[in-house]
């Protein structure tokens, strides 16, 4: 059966059913100790001005020095591509989700904001729409030396709970992304460039990541643009090492000087279905309340003005 907008009765349902049962599998409630544990609040300085709306269709920013550079690791490349995907800038946008497979088409409706003003920064994603996933909120909070914070706040069971690293690899919303494939380079891996070629009709270094743990994935190969460092593709292998899955990334748009791929499009070749991920409403240099980021919030996140295509999004 197929949805016009949001879940099937059946999908909706199972969906929100299978969450509220990794909440109960997974255990570790975020109690008093993991809030001690998390971070202080930092609060979000107000920014600049949202940027204009008008947008520049582009294949890619302009050449940087460092893409001319004769030799650049692994390591680099891949801190270069994070930086491309993940300016230091605050933003919010929209996100949505197609998810197609075994004759069924769902839609999930997030927002995003991301702080970019602070160590690592932290990124909230929200669901908005429909109303039966309404108010599922992931928070992350990056860092250079360590793993990520990650705390979910499930509605059915209304606790919050602070994710362990092994549960990153869970998939996100019943979508093809993971929880780590939302960020843009994983961090607990080893990188190295098997050489430049063509991909897509643009030049790429071939980037090879090895993970620390290979219990869910031996390796992923990353094509990235050597003019702006942003992912062309990238093929996940699992543990046998065969292929998984394929993430593409689409219509690269020029917003307020920043190169953004508003497109992704995930592949899982061995189940057979697919996710993609189409970005709208960016706006960049955003200002961001302070709660919307703080994990003891989660609850009211998607009840946050921030959103402001919230309204239309949840009438369809």
């Amino acid at each position: 059966m197929q949805t016009r907008h949001g879940l099937s009765r059946t999908t909706a349902s199972t969906f929100a059913t299978g969450l509220a049962a990794m909440w109960l599998l997974g255990a570790r409630i975020a109690n008093a100790d993991e809030r001690r544990d998390a971070p202080r609040n930092i609060a979000v300085a107000d920014a600049a001005t949202p940027v204009s709306n008008e947008e520049e269709r582009v294949t890619g920013g302009p050449p940087s020095p460092a893409a001319t550079s004769p030799v650049l690791d692994g390591t680099t490349i891949a801190q270069r591509m994070r930086a491309a995907l993940e300016p230091s800038r605050s933003s919010i946008r929209k996100l949505t989700f197609t998810v197609s497979g075994e004759g069924e088409t769902t839609q999930i409706v997030t927002g995003q904001a991301r702080s970019g003003l602070f160590d690592g920064g932290r990124t909230l994603t929200v669901v908005l729409a429909p109303q039966d996933a309404k108010g599922f909120a992931l928070l992350v909070e990056s860092h250079h030396d360590q793993p990520d914070f990650q705390w979910l706040w499930v509605p059915p069971i209304r606790r919050l709970r602070k994710l362990i690293p092994a549960e990153a690899n869970d998939a996100f919303l019943h979508t093809d992304f993971t929880y780590a494939d939302l960020g843009a380079v994983r961090r607990d891996t080893s990188y190295s460039v098997l050489g430049t070629e063509d991909r897509a009709g643009v030049k790429a270094y071939k980037l090879e990541s090895i993970p620390e743990q290979k219990w869910y994935l031996s390796r992923i190969i990353t094509w990235v643009a050597i003019d702006n460092f942003l992912p062309l593709e990238r093929n996940f292998f699992d543990p046998a090492g065969t292929l998984y899955k394929v993430e593409r990334f689409h219509d690269v748009t020029n917003v307020d000087g920043v190169p953004t791929p508003f497109r992704i499009r995930m592949e899982n070749v061995q189940s057979k279905t697919t996710t993609e991920m189409v970005v709208s409403d960016l706006r960049f240099d955003a200002s961001l309340p302070a709660e919307l980021l703080d994990p003891e919030h989660l609850r009211e996140a998607a009840q946050s003005p921030s959103w402001i295509w919230r309204s239309s999004a949840a009438s369809h």
